[in-house]
This record gives structure tokens, C-alpha cells and sequence, in this order.
């Protein structure tokens, strides 16, 4: 069997469906940096409060109202006790009841949180954070209610009966804090609006979480800007991940002695970012260190039994190990001033002709059993003397650790170099440290070149991006600055091309080698292109030029956000020729449209490239386009390109000959698949096919496919078919795909008895169910070599 009767027609269903933006959106967005994550596919069951709860907000328009919380809710770390809500679908957590009140008549305009800090910087809760009101007519109110015993209650506020600025029908959604666990729910029951609705399905609303502070930290989570991706009786599920595992300490060896300044060691706990070491040689131990990586070695006495124990840690809690014992070695006898090292063990110095002064440093270490230790250092130049010294004269050294009868010192000293006025040639000398009767020396040598330095930075240019109206301005980058040889004396200097003073580098002279950071000032800058340069100056020396580059971008200007270039349903980082995609950001087009027929080339004033090729459009908006992939024979690292009337932005994506990915139902796991049903006995299509699924899992009718059933499935990026088939135009008939296409379902091969194209850019595959166990079985599929995305389950009875 090749191809269905039936199939054209879902088909379709399935395409248009796939273009609407909010099955668009990944199932599943995060963690963030506070490890928070964010799923659409959370059960939806919405909770009224409108007959028993608080009635707050009443004819308000842009007013706050201050809430005790019935328990204490943590977000980000911090505990809260109060809460402000807010008519305009927002709730802001403080900690001083004195912030809300200000809050009235400020949060009405909502702000893209990856952007830059909203107005209102506060930990927030925002299920639809839009200008809302209850002043229209049939308007409701906000309610509020807990529910639930403690330990598990849940705080419900509902929007009810919000109408959004330019809206003639009214909003009803929540927002739900969960006691345990600290969950955050939002619950859609009535968001999407008649036509010509501005705020249809959030459209004029930013919806997510936030701490304070939380776009320079990190710790916020969007789901969404101003974009039409909600749907009635839908739901979204904020949770924060799960601490660190548990370590296993590894070495000492538990109750194990005679150990000697011991390093203590463990496995790497999944999920920890970092560790705390508790030790003492009493119980329980004591924090004594925090560090990254799985090893410590604490300052420790001779004959004594050490407990010890390690915490993980991540923002989302910790976990302890079991606690340990070692025992530290008898005490040796030492003789005074013994073990003196340096270092590093040598010094060399190279200068150019023009050469600056040269410093470096070493460090010696040494054992004693005085408690207390003085050295004495002096320069021994065994030829061409004056150009060598050691500071400071003599210093008292740090300790570091003791034990019975031995201490263990260390100081670190300063060599310098002068190299003017020593004619060019190579020259030795010494560091000599004397400690009592013992002393050691440090070999030292310098060259001087007769030539002027080679300067040379890096990186060999820079670029510097601002946005405008973004809160975070561009960071200073730094130029790492060395010459051959080093210790050559420089002078930076910023040039400009055009009148605007925009790029700055410090003033002062530098030394070889050196890091010189080179900042711009936008503050007073127009959108488009500057250029400058960074001018190195040496005496006797070429001067060494790096190209600076700053884009300023208008406010409006399109943005593809960082991995938004993936093909339809999935997250993979390469695409195909003819392949459906979508491009997700911000302002990508200053409208939403859709097209039928033969795709165009421009749609809603957007044009994109990809690999200088124009794309096909199908679906616009400002957070997301729906493109087809230009047929083309080139493969590797291609670059993006979206243009609108507001500007250009671009990003890469590596396109490869095939880079195949399944179609998925909205929960982001189940494939969207049918099963014909010869007999009539479907539910769709006029008995004609089934949808497949678990029961009862979506808002559709759904059924498991039965072992030996054949299940159709959609796909794109399975690679070139015969016959060809062109990207950009409108395409039925069945087009088989040139490399065979291998299927397995649970692990076991399945039958594939048709892959290839049977609608624009979507590839349909028909596959006969193996012998496999009832349940969601893993599904994945290989044509020449790659595989679709992992994670994709079919149900199969």
C-alpha cells in the first residue's frame, strides 16, 4: 500500500493545524538559572473561585490590591508571605507591603522579559500580563480563595471577566500557587476572542515568571511575548527541578590512617553545581571549604581522627553524604629550614629594543620548626650588574599550615628587569633566599633584542550589537594585547570614522603583555552601522590597528532568538532542503498572515533567506515564522536572514541533505499520526481513520494502534525524493524518498511500505506496527545515516 485515500485530506488538517502558532511553540521550555521549567502539555482543570472566593479589583482599571498569603510561597529562593495583585494579569511577590500600593497606574504596559527589566523589577507571577480592566460593561472582577488542607493547599486568584485594551469580549483565566513543591499553574478557560480581537490568545501579553533582578541573572522563564499561542481550557505548569543526587565520598579510605596532608575525593553529583565540605575532629563536622570540582585538601594536624562529610547543592536544594573517618599520620622529626622550593624553578625575560621594565614573581616554600620565619633575598648579577633587582628587602612569610613540631611557610617575591641603557645580548644572574644557615638560588635570565617588538591582539577585531531600548548596554570586550618580544611600551588610542564619539579605550601606556578593554558608548547613537578603530601605538614599532564594529538596532528591528532556526516539532540544530521550519523571536513581522497556494517569497512585508536563497512563507507573526527551505545542493553552517519593514537580523543554522524530524501532537511526545480504518469503523474522515494516542489524553478522540495495524506518520527533512518535488509550490501525488527509510518502534525494526512526499514539504511514512508491549513505545527513524529527534513515543495496545 503506497498511499492512503484519506491521507491527503487529514493531511491538510494536520499542515494547517501545524502553522497555527501555538501548537508552534515547544511542549517544554527551560530551566532557567533558578532551574525552573515550563511545560504546556499540564492538565487542564479549572478551578472557579468566582462563587466562594474574595472579590477584589471591581471596576478597577490599572489598580493593585496587597494579599496575606495563607502560607509561606518560595519563588527563586526567597520566601514570601504577601502578595500584590494587579487588573492588569499580573501578581507581583514583595517583601514590604509598602511597594504595592505604588504599583497602581505603572504596570499596565507589558515588557518582553528577554529584552530587559520590566519598569515594575519585582519577583513576578504574570499568566497574562496585558492592560486589562474592569470598567466595561458585564465586566467581572478578580476572586481569590486557598484551597485545601495544610501541607497541600493551593491559592487560586482568577481574572474574572477582564477586558483587554481594544477588546469587546472579556478574558477569564488564574493563576494557582501550590503549596507543595511550589508550582506555579496558569489555566486558560477563556482567552481566545471573536475576530479582529486585538488580544485574541495573548496576543498584546507576556506570559511567565521572574525574580527580582531576573534578566541580568537569568532567573526568569517566558513563555511567551506578545504572541497569539494560547487556547481556550488550556494550561501551563511552572516547576522548579530537583536537587542534586547524593555524593559518594571515594578517598580517605573510611576509618583508614596514617595519612599525610590528605586530599579528600568523590563522585560528581548529577545535577550539583556546587559542593560544601564539612570536617572537624569533633561530630558532627564543620563547614570548612566550598568548591566546583570533586576534590579538597584541607589544612589538617599530625595524630588526630577527622570526621568529614560533602553537601551538593543546586538553586533547587542539597543533598548530604554519608560521614567518613580518617586519621592523620604520627609527627616526623624535620630538620630546621629543610624542603625549600621555588616557583616556578627559573625566570627568563625578553625584551624588545624599546623594552619597559619587566616584573615577574615566584614563590618559595619552605618547612621550619620555628613558629616563626624571616628570609633574606638579594640580587647576584654575574655580569652587566645594575639591571637587576628584588623587592621588598626582606618579608615575614604567610603560614600555611602547621603540625607537631613543623610548620610550613611561604612568601612570594618580586624580580624586575630594567632594561634600558643594557646593550642587546643574552645575560644570567640569580635570586639568592637565605633562610638561617641554608639558602637556595633562583636562576634568572634576559635577553634584550637589538629589534623594535612585533605587537599583535587578539581577537583581530571586534563587533559590538546594541538594541535600542534595551536595558543591559553592551559590555566592554577586552583585547589581549602581546609582542614579540614581550615588555614593549604601548599607548591605545580609539579612531573614528564620522563625527560620533562612541568608542573608548584608557589612556594610560601599557606593558606588554596586557589586556586592554575597549568599551562603546551608545547612548546618543541613531540605528545603523559605526566603524572605528583601535590604535596601538609602540615606540620604534609599526602601530598595530583592530577594526571595531558597532550595529545599533531600532527597537522595532526583528530578532531570531539563540537556536530559533529548527524544523517543525523539533529542537535539532540542522535542517533540509525543501524542509519545513519555523524561525521563532521577536518582531520577526509587524503583522500575522497565512497563505494558500503556491508559497511567496515575501508575506506580511517579511522576506527570508537562508544560505542567500529566498525562502517560502506560509505563516508570519511577530514571535514566529513558518518557512519552507529553498531546494539547494550546499551543506555545513548556512546563515539566516529575516527582513521586515523595521530592519534585518540574522542567524546560523547547518544545513545538511537530510536532517529528519517527526510531526508531534501538541504535548510535544505523541506522534501526529492516524490509522486508516478500511472497515468504516473510524472516528474521523467519515469512518476512515483513527487518530492515534493514548486514551483520553487530548481534548481530541484518541486510540492506541494495535500490533500489525499500519500507522501513518508525517515528518520532515527525510531527505530528496524521486521525483524531485520544488520547495515554494503546492504539491499532491506521492514522491518516494530517494534512501530508504528505517523505522523502529520499542527498538524493533517495523515495516516501512511507503516513505516519500505526499504534500508540500511533508513526508509522509506508512509503517506496520511490530510485536511490541502495550504502552507509549520509543519511535525513531534513519534515513542515510541520521535520526529523528529523540523522545517521540507511539501508543500501542
Amino acid at each position: 500500500m503506497r498511499h492512503f485515500s484519506k491521507a491527503t485530506t487529514w493531511l491538510a488538517v494536520l499542515i494547517a493545524v501545524s502553522l497555527v502558532p501555538a501548537t508552534m511553540l515547544a511542549a517544554t521550555q527551560g530551566p532557567d538559572a533558578g532551574g525552573y521549567s515550563v511545560t504546556n502539555s499540564a492538565v487542564y482543570s479549572f478551578v472557579d473561585v468566582s462563587g466562594g472566593g474574595a472579590s477584589i479589583l471591581a471596576g478597577a482599571d490599572d489598580d493593585t490590591a496587597l494579599v496575606n498569603l495563607p502560607f509561606t510561597f518560595t519563588l527563586y529562593g526567597t520566601a514570601y508571605t504577601q502578595i500584590c495583585i494587579s487588573s492588569n494579569g499580573a501578581a507581583w511577590l514583595i517583601t514590604n507591603p509598602a511597594a504595592c500600593p505604588p504599583l497602581a497606574g505603572t504596570d499596565f504596559s507589558n515588557a518582553d522579559l528577554t529584552g530587559g527589566s520590566p519598569s515594575v523589577d519585582l519577583a513576578a507571577i504574570l499568566p497574562l500580563w496585558t492592560d486589562l480592566e474592569f470598567q466595561s460593561p458585564g465586566a467581572g472582577s478578580v476572586f481569590y480563595q486557598t484551597l485545601g488542607t495544610p501541607g497541600t493547599r493551593r491559592f487560586v486568584i482568577q481574572w474574572d471577566n477582564a477586558f483587554a485594551q481594544g477588546s469587546l469580549s472579556p478574558v477569564t483565566f488564574e493563576a494557582i500557587l501550590s503549596e507543595s513543591g511550589n508550582a506555579i499553574t496558569f489555566q486558560y478557560q477563556t482567552v481566545v476572542l471573536g475576530a479582529g480581537e486585538p488580544a485574541s490568545a495573548g496576543a498584546t501579553a507576556t506570559i511567565g515568571i521572574r525574580n527580582l533582578g531576573g534578566r541580568n541573572s537569568g532567573q526568569q522563564l517566558q513563555w511567551s511575548y506578545n504572541s497569539s499561542v494560547l487556547a481556550d481550557a488550556s494550561a501551563l505548569a511552572f516547576t522548579l527541578g530537583a536537587g542534586p543526587l547524593p555524593v559518594v565520598l571515594t578517598s580517605p579510605a573510611n576509618g583508614g590512617s596514617g595519612y599525610t596532608n590528605p586530599a579528600l575525593s568523590w563522585t560528581a553529583s548529577v545535577g550539583a553545581t556546587n559542593y560544601d565540605i564539612y570536617l572537624a575532629n569533633t561530630f558532627p563536622p564543620v563547614l570548612v571549604g566550598t568548591t566546583t570540582s570533586t576534590s579538597y585538601t584541607p589544612i589538617v594536624s599530625s595524630n588526630k581522627t577527622y570526621n568529614w562529610n560533602v553537601v551538593a547543592r543546586n538553586v533547587a536544594g542539597q543533598s548530604a553524604s554519608s560521614t567518613w573517618t580518617f586519621t592523620t599520620a604520627q609527627p616526623t622529626a624535620v630538620q630546621a629550614y629543610t624542603l625549600m622550593t621555588f616557583a616556578p624553578a627559573a625566570l627568563t625575560f625578553n625584551a624588545p629594543a624599546n623594552g619597559a621594565p619587566l616584573t615577574q614573581t615566584f614563590v618559595v616554600t619552605f618547612t621550619t620548626n620555628s613558629p616563626l620565619a624571616y628570609l633574606g633575598y638579594y640580587a647576584t648579577p654575574t655580569d652587566n650588574p645594575g639591571w637587576l633587582n628584588v623587592s621588598p628587602v626582606s618579608a615575614i612569610t604567610t603560614p600555611l599550615a602547621s603540625a607537631v613540631g613543623l610548620f610550613t611557610y611561604q612568601a612570594t617575591l618580586t624580580v624586575n628587569v630594567l632594561p634600558a641603557g643594557v646593550t642587546p645580548g643574552t645575560y644570567t644572574a640569580g635570586v639568592s633566599v637565605l633562610i638561617g644557615s641554608t639558602s637556595l638560588t633562583l636562576p634568572i635570565t634576559f635577553v634584550k633584542s637589538a629589534s623594535a617588538a612585533i605587537v599583535t591582539a587578539a581577537p583581530v577585531s571586534l563587533s559590538f550589537t546594541y538594541r535600542q531600548g534595551q536595558a543591559l548596554l553592551p559590555a566592554a570586550q577586552n583585547l589581549a594585547i602581546t609582542s614579540d618580544p614581550s615588555g614593549s611600551l604601548l599607548t591605545p588610542q580609539a579612531i573614528l570614522t564620522g563625527g560620533a564619539n562612541w568608542l573608548t579605550v584608557p589612556s594610560a601606556t601599557l606593558t606588554s603583555p596586557a589586556t586592554l578593554p575597549v568599551s562603546v558608548n551608545v547612548s546618543t547613537l541613531a540605528p545603523g552601522t559605526y566603524t572605528g578603530r583601535v590604535r596601538l601605538l609602540a615606540a620604534s614599532a609599526t602601530a598595530l590597528e583592530i577594526p571595531v564594529t558597532l550595529t545599533v538596532i531600532s527597537a522595532n528591528a526583528p530578532v531570531i532568538s539563540p537556536g530559533g532556526v529548527v524544523p517543525l516539532y523539533s529542537k535539532a540544530t540542522s535542517i533540509a532542503p525543501g524542509s519545513w521550519l519555523s524561525l521563532y523571536g521577536t518582531n520577526l513581522a509587524t503583522t500575522t498572515a497565512t497563505w494558500a497556494g503556491d508559497f511567496p517569497t515575501t508575506l506580511g512585508g517579511v522576506t527570508v533567506t537562508i544560505n542567500a536563497k529566498p525562502a517560502f512563507l506560509w505563516y508570519v507573526s511577530p514571535g514566529q515564522l513558518n518557512v519552507q527551505a529553498p531546494d539547494d545542493t550546499g551543506t555545513g553552517t548556512v546563515t539566516v536572514v529575516v527582513t521586515n519593514e523595521n530592519g534585518s537580523t540574522t542567524s546560523t543554522v547547518t544545513l545538511a541533505a537530510a536532517s529528519p524530524s517527526f510531526s508531534l501532537f501538541g504535548d510535544g511526545r505523541h506522534l501526529a499520526a492516524y490509522i486508516p480504518t478500511p472497515d468504516g469503523s473510524g472516528q474521523y474522515g467519515g469512518g476512515t481513520y483513527d487518530l492515534t494516542g493514548p486514551a483520553n489524553a487530548f481534548s481530541f478522540a484518541t486510540r492506541p494502534v494495535a500490533v500489525g495495524e499500519t500507522v501513518v506518520l508525517f515528518g520532515v527533512g527525510f531527505g530528496p525524493t524521486n521525483p524531485p518535488v520544488r520547495a515554494g509550490a503546492v504539491f499532491s501525488g506521492n514522491a518516494p524518498t530517494v534512501n530508504p527509510v528505517t523505522v523502529t518502534v520499542g527498538g524493533v525494526p517495523a515495516t516501512v511500505t511507503f516513505a516519500g512526499i505526499t504534500s508540500a514539504g511533508l513526508y509522509q511514512l506508512n509503517v506496520v506496527v511490530p510485536g511490541v508491549s502495550s504502552g507509549d513505545q520509543a519511535v525513531l527513524a534513519t534515513v542515510s545515516g541520521l535520526q529523528t529527534q529523540t523522545g517521540v513515543v507511539l501508543a500501542v495496545k
